[in-house]
């Protein structure tokens, strides 16, 4: 096997901003697990749903593999826990590339989400699909 691997000029790579990011409220907060994830996230490929959903209905929360542009269509759940809380947080499927492990999950209905790893000194900020999620 053989790789040919290109590096590229530094101004062509986007960088992180310097400043600190912030959540602007936090409406949910919830522990997702690296075997969770995986499921959905396999679930997603192999159904061909475009988006991952968390979702509280009062009760429980679920974690999703759903296109919510068509909603008799196939879904994939797993339940991750309690909640008090009527919510559905979207993601864009391909938008949540996080290294494995499990995540202490920060969501603000204004459309931003912190997934902060248990483990290692990792976190990610994921936009929400703001316009089709709902909060209560």
């Amino acid at each position: 096997k053989r790789t040919h691997y290109v590096y590229a000029s530094e101004e062509t790579v986007t960088k992180a901003p310097e400043k600190e990011i912030n959540l602007p409220s936090v409406d949910v907060t919830f522990t997702l697990t690296d075997e969770d994830l995986r499921n959905v996230e396999k679930d997603a490929a192999i159904l061909a749903l475009p988006e991952i959903v968390v979702t509280g209905d009062g009760k429980k929360l679920y974690l999703q593999a759903a296109d919510t542009k068509n909603p008799s269509g196939d879904v994939s759940s797993i339940e991750i826990g309690d909640t008090d809380k009527v919510f559905k947080a979207i993601f864009k499927a391909e938008n949540i590339k996080i290294i494995p492990g499990d995540y202490e999950v920060s969501i603000a209905k204004k459309g931003l989400a912190q997934f902060k790893n248990t483990s290692v000194d990792v976190t990610y900020y994921i936009a929400i699909e703001a316009a089709n999620s709902t909060f209560a």
